[in-house]
């Protein structure tokens, strides 16, 4: 520390260093809590892939089992009609 400084620079010095410590402390603790939201996002995704994967696998071998149905326009309505009265179901506005 010099002698001619004044005690304005003195004081401003250590403040403005713990300062920059800090900020730089609160970058990385954002991008920790970012990284693990990220990892977290993924192992669901993971998750939900392999449930999916599972599901179609399940689907294909009912199909190769002979378990189909033969695809209708009645059968279309039907999926149609039922979507449409679970949607209105959860509407608040209706």
């Amino acid at each position: 520390m010099a002698e001619t400084e004044s005690l304005t620079v003195r004081i401003e010095r250590p403040i403005k260093q713990t300062l920059s410590d800090l900020a730089r402390l609160t970058d990385r603790s954002m991008s920790y809590h970012a990284e693990r939201a990220l990892t977290e996002y993924v192992r669901w995704e993971m998750v939900r892939m392999e449930n999916l994967s599972r599901e179609i696998g399940a689907g294909i071998a009912s199909l190769d089992a002979g378990k189909g149905v033969r695809m209708s326009v009645g059968l279309f309505d039907g999926i149609k009609r039922r979507g449409r009265t679970r949607l209105a179901a959860l509407d608040p506005k209706a």
